[in-house]
């Protein structure tokens, strides 16, 4: 069963949004096929969503990086965080066999390394993230198995890290570290790059 989808306006802070609808694009942010490593190819596109209206797709990861992988350049270090506030949310159906089969997790969404920081849901099906260099952000918040759900991680720099899903307050972290700034301007969607090959990739769907 998927959580009440009821979509609104982006926020006038929203600085990457992706939504899969036909192609690889949105407002101007595109994915890129594979990662900074290599050449590959962008993950298929599948009609299912959390809305479930016609036209409505979804990128679908199958826990390789084979079956599709992408990341966006952030040619500008938009959203390169040392000292400010951030959220991360995405729309998730964990796959047949959990987020991240053969891995202790399966990454949403991942920016840069060395420095940066990731959202994702481990083996065991809870949410969490990592500031990398620094901490993983480790929460008893588990993600349904079955069905569309929202998560999101909100940074809240030098005071907490809050986790939600499906709207509702999971967990809450006391997290006073920040994050460290990056050299490697990418955001990495289902899989993270760690020292140059694709790592932990995400078994499931993921929307905007």
């Amino acid at each position: 069963q998927n959580w009440n989808y009821d979509p609104l306006p982006l926020s006038t802070g929203t600085e990457v949004h992706l939504a899969f609808d036909g192609d690889y694009c949105s407002n101007g942010d595109c994915l890129v096929g594979g990662s900074p490593a290599g050449l590959g190819i962008l993950p298929p596109l599948v009609d299912d969503s959390p809305s479930g209206e016609a036209g409505d797709q979804a990128a679908s990861f199958d826990g390789t990086a084979a079956g599709g992988i992408g990341y966006w350049e952030d040619t500008y270090g938009k959203i390169n965080y040392d000292d400010q506030d951030y959220t991360l949310e995405a729309w998730v159906k964990i796959g047949e066999g959990g987020p991240s089969p053969g891995n202790s997790k399966g990454m949403i969404l991942g920016y840069g390394i060395p420095g940066g920081y990731s959202m994702w849901i481990s083996e065991d099906g809870t949410l969490g993230g990592t500031t990398y260099g620094i901490a993983d952000l480790l929460t008893d918040a588990v993600v349904p198995a079955t069905g569309w759900h929202h998560v999101a991680q909100v940074h809240q720099v030098g005071t907490e890290v809050r986790f939600y899903i499906d709207g509702e307050l999971a967990q809450t972290l006391d997290y006073a570290n920040g994050v460290s700034p990056t050299t490697d301007n990418n955001l990495y969607v289902g899989y993270e790059r760690g020292s140059g090959d694709p790592l932990n990739p995400f078994n499931g769907l993921i929307d905007r």
